[in-house]
């Protein structure tokens, strides 16, 4: 099982993102939408290195597609595939 967390804004911008993550999740993973308005999530994502917005984290580790595109399903299929 992956936690795979969805740091977003919470603006409509940033759907994509969270459908790339609810499709490249196995049926037992656990998704979890943050809300980067909220001060502590602002800290898990600097802690995390998170720079853009939305940004996808796959058991601790930013996917890639997130650093310089969008979310991508079969990206975050395969880091949550890596990290096991």
């Amino acid at each position: 099982m992956a936690k795979i967390e969805v740091f977003t804004s919470g603006s409509q911008l940033c759907e994509p993102a969270i459908e790339a993550a609810r499709e490249g999740a196995c049926p037992n993973c656990e998704v979890i939408i943050l809300n980067v308005s909220d001060p502590g999530v602002v800290e898990k994502a600097r802690a995390y290195g998170i720079t853009r917005i939305p940004t996808v984290v796959v058991n601790g580790h930013i996917v890639g597609c997130c650093t310089q595109g969008s979310a991508d399903a079969e990206q975050i299929r395969a880091a949550r595939l890596a990290s096991h």
